[in-house]
């Protein structure tokens, strides 16, 4: 009887409420003598109801809930994915739309068949109509992660070029998937001729009247002989030109321009190398890049006592920044005035060998931003010294391995940890001891002690209203950077680190009461984001007001958006924007007063997609090597289909649902107490009974 019924307390008081219930049944109506005058059958009329009311009573009190247990038989799922992506328009709209159709409907009958196209990220679909500028094929191998929880996929399929350019490696993260994914490889593996624009190494900021090197990396396949002229151009006029004989069949060749800066604020430029007749991908011939040009160079001092690997790193990650002059300086030898620099790094400063004595004094005393590292050579006990409290209360001299443990309520800045494993990073060598408090919101890192994440902070910051500080508890950042080449190639992450500390601190916010954080420059398939703070008079942060963002194209059309409030911030999704410059104006009206924030971006077409059309179907071969799956050509359908039925029988999946809810939520059982408790007042007082 009572099996459905579950409470915090044991059930055996379901039996107790029963017997209860019984119990004042019994004595008020078989032990009163003063109902005596009633017939049997009325007293157990009373009696019932009586029982009735108490025991739901007290069912009620005791918060029982009622538990529902419903069994589904479903078919088993097969994930069909299409690639959506514009490398593959070879194969054309009309043979992918078949082929999904052919596999689709070959299995429906025994399989529960979701079909989706993926480009930068997977979406249900009916139809194909290759419109993707990216390829994230790790995205659509995500989707038992991410969307399908409720039930475990028996076979993913893809239909795609293997050519992937956007997100983590496919085939680093099918390593820990346990759903066998099949691949239908289209696509050509024959490198037609072709010349292409490879990559351009620029400098996104230069500084008015200064001018900058563009280095054009060009690549050509099967044209030798030809000759490649490659342009530049700026608002359609042509500023530099080049012409390069190709001298092999696999040709590779750099391209150095320098171009003045003009004007203020972005510019984008065109480089284009000329089509050749023998070419069949003219897609990747030009590239547009974006060049913000500015006025407000910075000034940053690095003081150390002697030279270390994280110094070199601080150096290249922010070599390429022109907004900033760095000076890299033995304390012993610095004699400057700490006024004059935008921040000052203290690399290990104070240490036990030179605490820095006058000179850090007046360092500290400036109200210049500071970023101090802390390592081996650190003197805490100093460092406590010149701040309310301890920093760190340092036991007995001693160091610590601790890897990062991002926290997410950290909401200074944003850094981009697409692929970055940080449990795999180098560990950095921290003092052991009791950390100071920090806001949660100020600490980017915490300390991981192994397995657990710990409250010490590892990168922090802190904003005492005069100056922002920021602190690095541990040497040897430049082993993440290291590691990170040694696993991508390249060194994005930690340079962003660093470059975002930098310009955390080195910005001050509070000269600007709207600040709003955004980029120079999109593409055409990203969505636009753009964050903004607010401060009122008082230079405290507030989301009270409405803050409104007007939007204008080229062409002066204007767009009205208004942010989302946050915590402490705002927050803006203009969605994807077609190509072309834009600028905006961001207003806020605090009482009497209008606060108005002007800027610009540009958004260009991407054309990663066109860059190579060479089909990869080694990492479709690696995928399903690592998933227990197969590859097939577009004609081997009919093999893909019988081995999923061959391994993966469709045997029916039966899924249980289990609900809850309250008793005291069934409203109906207080009416039910109620009338049983009026229709047993009302046949005491009808038959005498009281």
């Amino acid at each position: 009887m009572f099996k459905n019924l579950v409470s915090d307390i044991s059930p055996a008081y379901s039996i107790l409420c029963l017997l209860f219930a019984l119990l004042v049944s019994v004595l008020l109506y078989y032990r009163q003598t003063e109902n005596s005058e009633l017939t049997a059958i009325k007293v157990w009329i009373l009696g019932v109801l009586r029982f009735i009311s108490v025991f739901v009573i007290s069912l009620l009190l005791l918060n029982f809930v009622l538990k529902w247990t419903n069994k589904t038989v479903s078919k088993p799922m097969v994930v069909l994915g299409v690639d959506n992506s514009l490398s593959m328009q070879n194969s054309g709209n009309t043979e992918l739309n078949r082929l999904a159709n052919e596999i689709s409907n070959s299995l429906e009958r025994d399989y529960n068949v979701l079909k989706y196209s993926f480009s930068n990220k997977p979406e249900l679909c009916e139809a194909i109509n290759i419109s993707g500028e990216v390829t994230n094929i790790s995205e659509f191998l995500k989707l038992p992660q991410t969307t399908l929880l409720h039930e475990k996929p028996a076979v993913m399929i893809m239909v795609t070029d293997g050519i992937n350019n956007s997100g983590d490696d496919p085939a680093w993260y099918s390593e820990t998937m346990t759903v066998p994914v099949y691949s239908i490889a289209t696509g050509d593996t024959v490198q037609h001729s072709d010349i292409l624009i490879d990559n351009v190494i620029y400098n996104n900021e230069v500084y008015e009247g200064n001018s900058f090197p563009l280095f054009i990396n060009i690549k050509a396949y099967n044209l030798i002989n030809d000759t490649a002229v490659i342009s530049v151009f700026k608002n359609d006029k042509l500023l530099k030109t080049e012409s390069v004989v190709i001298n092999s069949n696999d040709f590779f060749t750099k391209v150095y321009f320098n171009i003045d800066s003009e004007g203020k604020g972005s510019t984008v430029y065109r480089i284009m190398v000329q089509a050749l007749e023998r070419e069949q991908n003219t897609g990747n011939n030009e590239k547009y890049i974006t060049v913000t040009v500015r006025t407000d160079k910075k000034k940053i001092l690095f003081l150390y006592n002697a030279p270390t690997p994280d110094a070199a790193l601080f150096k290249q990650a922010v070599s390429n920044k022109q907004a900033y002059e760095w000076e890299y300086t033995n304390i012993k030898d610095f004699n400057s005035k700490p006024a004059d620099y935008a921040l000052i790094i203290l690399n290990q400063i104070p240490s036990k060998t030179t605490n820095g004595g006058a000179v850090l004094k007046s360092i500290i005393e400036s109200k210049v931003p500071l970023l101090f590292i802390a390592g081996q050579m650190s003197d805490i006990s100093v460092l406590n010294s010149y701040f309310p409290g301890n920093i760190i209360e340092h036991k007995k001299n001693l160091f610590d391995d601790s890897r990062a443990a991002i926290n997410n309520a950290f909401s200074l800045f944003t850094l981009d940890m697409t692929g970055v494993d940080l449990n795999k990073m180098p560990p950095l060598n921290v003092p052991f001891g009791e950390y100071g408090k920090f806001p949660s919101s100020n600490v980017l890192f915490y300390q991981k002690a192994g397995v657990v994440e710990t409250n010490r902070p590892l990168i922090s910051f802190m904003d005492n209203g005069d100056r922002k500080i920021g602190f690095v508890f541990g040497e040897g950042l430049w082993r993440w950077k290291l590691y990170e080449y040694k696993s991508n190639l390249q060194h994005t992450f930690t340079n962003e680190l660093v470059t975002k500390t930098v310009q955390y601190l080195i910005t001050n916010e509070k000269k600007d009461r709207l600040v709003i954080d955004y980029k120079h420059e999109y593409y055409t398939h990203q969505n636009i984001n753009i964050s903004a703070k607010l401060y009122n008079a008082s230079y405290e942060l507030i989301t009270e007001p409405e803050l409104h963002f007007e939007l204008i194209d080229s062409e002066k059309n204007i767009y009205k958006y208004n942010f989302n409030k946050n915590n402490s911030y705002y927050t803006l999704n203009c969605g994807s924007l077609s190509r072309g410059q834009y600028s905006f104006v961001a207003k806020a009206t605090l009482g009497d007063e209008t606060i108005v924030k002007n800027g610009s971006f540009v958004v260009i077409k991407s054309n990663t997609e066109q860059m190579t059309t060479l089909a990869n179907h080694n990492l479709l071969f690696s995928i399903a090597k690592k998933t227990g799956g197969k590859v097939f050509l577009s004609h081997e359908v009919n093999k893909l289909i019988e081995q999923i039925y061959k391994v993966h029988k469709p045997e029916k999946v039966i899924n249980k649902n289990t609900r809850y809810n309250e008793l005291l939520n069934y409203k109906w059982l207080f009416v039910l107490v109620f009338l049983v408790i009026a229709t047993e007042w009302f046949l005491r007082k009808f038959w005498g009974g009281i």
